[in-house]
């Protein structure tokens, strides 16, 4: 992650990151974690003073954010203040639980990261190198619920959860394959 700038970002250490998470074992895990893939973050104190106003003071490359830190479920409203504080900045949202919207709110609002809180260690630094190399990164098992959204908002219609089945249906139908083919 050292190594790699962004064209025509700010001249800041892509390692440099912030970390803010309302429980203090996880977010110390998250810390090791990111320190071991070469970063160097920095644990903000989600009650002590505002998150945008830390991290408009330090101007980190990346921000890691519980999504319960926001007052929304995926965070938007803190991703937007904090895109707009620092423009710059890679923000990674840590989703507590997928619920069927939101996770769209999150990327528009400035987010180029999305992955469960409980992902595995790998998956932390994955989101995190793609954000800070800035590329939008969803994990796997978030990116059902993203797809819905955005087919929900292009066809004006409410998402709705697909069962597996119907998902591979899709799959195939996309591939331009017949109803026979597709039974």
């Amino acid at each position: 992650p050292r190594g790699s700038r962004g064209a025509g970002r700010s001249s800041a250490d892509p390692a440099r990151l912030m970390v803010v998470d309302t429980e203090p074992v996880f977010a110390a895990g998250a810390v090791a974690i990111l320190t071991a893939a070469g970063f160097s973050p920095v644990l903000l104190d989600p009650g002590g003073p505002p998150v945008v106003d830390q991290v408009r003071a330090a101007r980190p490359r990346g921000l890691v954010l519980d999504s319960a830190v926001g007052s929304r479920p995926y965070a938007d409203d803190l991703v937007l203040d904090v895109v707009a504080a620092v423009p710059d900045i890679a923000v990674v949202v840590l989703v507590r639980r997928a619920q069927s919207a939101g996770l769209l709110a999150a990327m528009e609002a400035g987010a180029r990261a999305l992955a469960p809180r409980d992902c595995a260690p790998e998956e932390l630094v994955a989101a995190v190198v793609a954000a800070v190399g800035d590329q939008n990164w969803v994990a796997s098992g978030l990116s059902t619920v993203l797809r819905g959204e955005l087919l929900a908002e292009v066809s004006g219609q409410s998402p709705v959860e697909l069962s597996v089945r119907e998902l591979e249906v899709l799959r195939v139908l996309a591939t331009g394959a017949t109803n026979n083919q597709i039974g």
